[in-house]
């Protein structure tokens, strides 16, 4: 069955462990979706498949279904169903407890190329969650004056990886900063600041400049379309 149909069996067991992370792969596979489709489109002579972003963009993140409260998307939602006393915030964690915390958002990217091993999954879809932050470093284990700790790697080694990697980084952005109101967000100073924050991670690549712009003003206007119409990930059905 294809990564692709709501019905997979790892879908399933993502939205069921980690809800929160589940709906932000959602809004990732989306635009990585509709930026791959406009890059095809665009005439650029690079190979790019969008079917590749978009099941790269729903699994990305699978591998935060080992340790779902570690991740401030799920917090929420685990609360409701284990209790306060359960599912424990970064800031009130024991520096002992926060290491292991770090060590298990640290790992997420290669745990969920793993979870996409069992599950069989093409090797070009796989590669999108062990690549998604490179060697870039994880703020969230970087607080309180401590060291920054970066991930594993590897870089991205496509343009579909690269695209993954940038919605990942847009769409927490946005939940981030909107406060409700998605209107009120400046998308073209988001996507510049993301993209320049990421530019170390695909470099190696020698993408065109003019096919990096060219992916920006897609990520500006599919961000927009995605982000300020609550029903549109409804309509589309991911």
């Amino acid at each position: 069955m294809n990564i692709i149909s709501p019905s997979h069996p790892l879908r399933s067991e993502f939205r069921r462990k980690a809800p929160g992370s589940y709906d932000h792969s959602l809004g990732v596979a989306a635009l990585s979706n509709a930026v791959a489709l406009d890059l095809v489109e665009s005439g650029f002579d690079v190979e790019i498949d969008p079917e590749i972003a978009l099941g790269g963009g729903l699994i990305h993140d699978v591998g935060k279904m080992i340790s779902p409260a570690s991740y401030v998307e799920n917090r929420g939602r685990l609360q409701e169903c284990l209790g306060d006393e359960d599912v424990v915030s970064w800031d009130s964690l024991p520096v002992a407890d926060r290491n292991q915390r770090a060590a298990e958002i640290l790992a997420h990217p290669l745990d969920g190329f793993e979870i996409a091993e069992d599950y069989d999954l093409p090797d070009r879809v796989r590669e999108c969650t062990r690549t998604h932050h490179g060697d870039g470093r994880a703020f969230e284990s970087s607080d309180n004056g401590e060291e920054p700790r970066r991930y594993d790697g590897p870089k991205p080694g496509s343009l579909e990886e690269v695209i993954v990697m940038i919605a990942d980084v847009v769409d927490a952005a946005v939940n981030r900063g909107r406060n409700g109101d998605a209107m009120k967000i400046d998308y073209v100073d988001l996507v510049d600041r993301e993209v320049a924050r990421k530019t170390d991670q695909f470099e190696h690549l020698n993408l065109p400049p003019e096919l990096i712009e060219e992916m920006k003003k897609s990520f500006v206007k599919y961000a927009i379309f995605l982000y300020t119409d609550p029903d549109v990930l409804r309509i589309i059905n991911l």
